[in-house]
């Protein structure tokens, strides 16, 4: 099981987003991360408040660095990536 905790999550999608993969790749490395994390929230070990409560905090900071003006832009497109995957409604 991977990190469920926001701020690592967040933490592995800026070392994507600040490495030297094409851009493509590193969207989808964020978009399966995310994937993982939201599986992760569905553990029998995390209640659904926590599971909300984590994925609102983790939705929070991929928007504000996607707004951040000191970001260069192909990261931001990353976060972007991250927070449709995020966004995105589960079956």
């Amino acid at each position: 099981m991977a990190s469920i905790i926001p701020h690592q999550v967040f933490g592995e999608i800026m070392e994507i987003a600040r490495s030297d993969d094409p851009l493509q790749s590193r969207c989808q490395r964020t978009e399966r991360r995310i994937a993982q994390f939201k599986a992760d929230l569905k553990g029998p070990f995390v209640s659904p408040t926590r599971g909300r409560l984590a994925k609102t905090g983790l939705a929070r900071d991929l928007r504000q660095a996607f707004n951040s003006q000191n970001r260069p832009p192909d990261h931001r497109v990353d976060f972007l990536a991250a927070s449709d995957a995020l966004a995105e409604i589960e079956d």
